[in-house]
């Protein structure tokens, strides 16, 4: 009767390590997808930031031509309606 006792309590024993190790196996299994997921994450944003650094130069190139190009128009056209100004005013003379 006791050894049946002792057998019945190794057997509760192992049913609940056997019942621990599934659990924490199938905890380390989502740990792990869960770890697999962010790197895949991380893979995609450095890829998307290293993108952007290759391309920002050229952007900022192109953006600072076509800024540059307007200023240049507009202080072209300042010049020009000063110089108009400047040629349509009389010229004084004046005598010592």
């Amino acid at each position: 009767m006791k050894e049946n006792k002792f057998n019945i309590v190794i057997l509760l024993f192992l049913g609940l390590l056997c019942w621990e190790s599934y659990r924490l196996e199938k905890k380390s299994d989502m740990q792990m997808s869960a770890f697999v997921s962010q790197e895949q994450h991380i893979n995609d944003i450095h890829l998307m930031l290293e993108t952007f650094v290759e391309m920002a130069p050229r952007e900022m190139e192109s953006i600072a031509r076509q800024t540059s190009r307007e200023e240049g128009i507009k202080l072209f056209k300042e010049f020009a309606a000063n110089y108009k100004k400047l040629n349509e005013e009389p010229v004084s003379t004046t005598k010592d």
